[in-house]
């Protein structure tokens, strides 16, 4: 008798784990799907919504549009693009896993597709956000760029060796701290490639940490005394009207999480999170492109875009790509024959900046949240990505669309030649959310 319990005792178990299984498998089915439609929707153009017109004469003699609430969705045509061209991109990016994808030109939208009002982890974009808190600190809080670590006070668990905290805050801005200390969200090739402690002197080399990234929220905190997303909140989504972007949408991993301690990551520094819209990002890159101005008004301390990312730039040994102060500065390529700064984020998150087209392209992947459940989620069931390549085609394709393409340059906002795209004379006459571009050039 007991032995025929204790069989069927087994098999109870079995069957419980064999119906828990199936429910678990049944549940990921259910969500792949979901995320499954989700990419594979068609990028529809937003609709139009209500909002003062572009003006179109004042586009052509070369100003910027700096939009109120809300952008209205233009006719391409109107101002010069091939709208046939522009659908072949359109087409493209629906084969993708784009989630979303905004083409403006001097501020007007000349494509919007996809949910661009949806929040997304903006993973690795994230450090060119908080880079642009950083012009403040230096401006008005007095924050001098090369003060050490061991100034400011900043350690760690396990503890800084003496040569790291002489570390300085522009050595982590352009990710040459040499502190190669285990640091949160961080995983896979990061983790498996990063050297080892004490190998580099800070300043000596080049490399993409994740430790300096999330110290470098610490100390703004610090110095600020305020959590970055009330300051970004103040500081640069109200004053360029960001319609979704909320203080609560930086969200922090901490080494408490179970995303962190399943991996091992053990540092004092929680990750900063950004969650954030298409639409959101688009206007922080119009904001780059205007060089810190929207409208009327300095947003952005008068030459901190052109110190953190041109004047910045340093070799990052990935090819002529350089690094700023967490920007990248992209080379001229096959794809995209004119120098560029770029934000970043993994599998596909990515704003363009092209300044001698007067161009920002923003394109995201539905990505989800920052939670365990979502990472998870995305490692093992649905991993969203558009890879550089694919990413390459859509600007190829943009380009292609593109009104009287300039020749190509090969210097990124110097000082000496005006490319001709952008003109810097003013019109009373113009709407009132227009601007004159900035004179940039191009040699």
């Amino acid at each position: 008798m007991s032995v025929a319990v204790s069989g069927s005792h087994i098999r109870l178990v079995l069957k419980f784990f064999f119906v828990l299984v199936s429910m678990l498998l049944v549940v990921a089915a259910i969500f792949a799907i979901v995320a499954w439609r989700k990419s594979s929707t068609p990028l529809v153009r937003s609709a139009p919504v209500v909002e003062s017109g572009v003006d179109v004469e004042a586009f052509h003699r070369g100003r910027y549009h700096f939009p109120g609430d809300r952008w209205r969705p233009v006719d391409p045509a109107d101002f010069g693009w091939d709208s046939d061209k522009l659908e072949q991109a359109h087409a493209y990016a629906r084969t993708l896993d784009t989630s979303s994808l905004i083409v403006l030109h001097r501020g007007v939208p000349i494509a919007v597709w996809g949910d661009v009002e949806h929040r997304e982890n903006s993973q690795s974009i994230r450090k060119a956000l908080l880079s642009s808190l950083y012009g403040r600190l230096v401006a008005d809080e007095g924050l001098d760029l090369d003060t050490s670590l061991e100034a400011l006070g900043i350690d760690d668990d396990p503890p800084l060796t003496a040569e790291e905290k002489t570390a300085s805050v522009r050595h982590l801005l352009l990710s040459r701290s040499g502190i190669y200390h285990s640091a949160l969200y961080e995983a896979g090739m990061w983790k498996r490639r990063k050297p080892k402690r004490s190998s580099a002197a800070p300043g000596e080399q080049w490399y993409y940490n994740n430790w300096g990234f999330n110290a470098l929220a610490t100390i703004y905190e610090t110095v600020a005394g305020r959590p970055v997303g009330e300051a970004f909140e103040e500081q640069v989504a109200e004053p360029i009207g960001m319609a979704d972007f909320r203080a609560r949408d930086v969200m922090y991993v901490r080494k408490s999480d179970l995303s962190e301690r399943s991996q091992g990551n053990q540092s004092n520094h929680p990750a900063y999170i950004f969650m954030i819209s298409a639409r959101d990002l688009a206007r922080f890159g119009l904001l780059y492109l205007a060089e810190g101005r929207w409208g009327d008004r300095d947003v952005l301390p008068a030459g901190w875009v052109h110190e953190s990312t041109v004047d910045a730039g340093q070799a990052t040994g990935w090819d002529d790509r350089r690094y700023g102060f967490l920007w990248w500065i992209m080379p001229p390529r096959e794809a995209l024959p004119y120098e560029s700064i770029m934000a970043s984020g993994g599998r596909g998150h990515k704003v363009t900046i092209v300044p001698a087209l007067d161009l920002v392209v923003v394109h995201r992947i539905p990505t989800g949240g920052s939670s365990f459940s979502s990472q998870i989620f995305r490692r093992f069931v649905w991993h969203p990505a558009v890879d550089d390549r694919e990413h390459d085609s859509i600007l190829e394709m943009v380009l292609n669309a593109y009104p009287d393409l300039p020749p190509a340059a090969s210097k990124l906002m110097s000082e000496d030649v005006d490319p001709g795209l952008a003109s810097s004379n003013s019109n009373a006459e113009a709407a009132a959310d227009t601007q004159p571009a900035p004179t940039r050039s191009a040699s």
